[in-house]
C-alpha cells in the first residue's frame, strides 16, 4: 500500500504549492504565501509566478547552532 505524498514538488522550480496548507512555499527560505481559495486560475497563476520570482534568488536563513554544553 502506498501512501500519498502532499509536498511533491518538482526538482527544478524554488516554490511549491503546499496542499496540506494551501499555501506557495519556497524551498530555500521556507517562507510561505498563502491563498485563501477558491480563486480564479489566472490570480492564481500571477500569484505564483510572481511568489517564484521575489524567491528565485533568496539564500537559506542563516542557522545559528546551539551552544555546545561541555560537562
Amino acid at each position: 500500500m502506498t501512501t500519498a505524498t502532499y509536498n511533491t514538488a518538482p526538482y527544478d522550480k524554488d516554490v511549491y504549492w503546499d496542499r496540506g496548507t494551501g499555501a506557495f512555499v519556497c524551498k530555500h527560505c521556507k517562507k510561505t504565501y498563502p491563498v485563501t481559495l477558491p480563486v480564479p486560475l489566472t490570480i492564481f497563476a500571477v500569484v505564483k509566478k510572481n511568489f517564484e520570482r521575489l524567491h528565485q534568488r533568496c539564500k537559506a536563513p542563516v542557522r545559528i547552532p546551539e551552544p555546545t554544553e561541555t560537562v
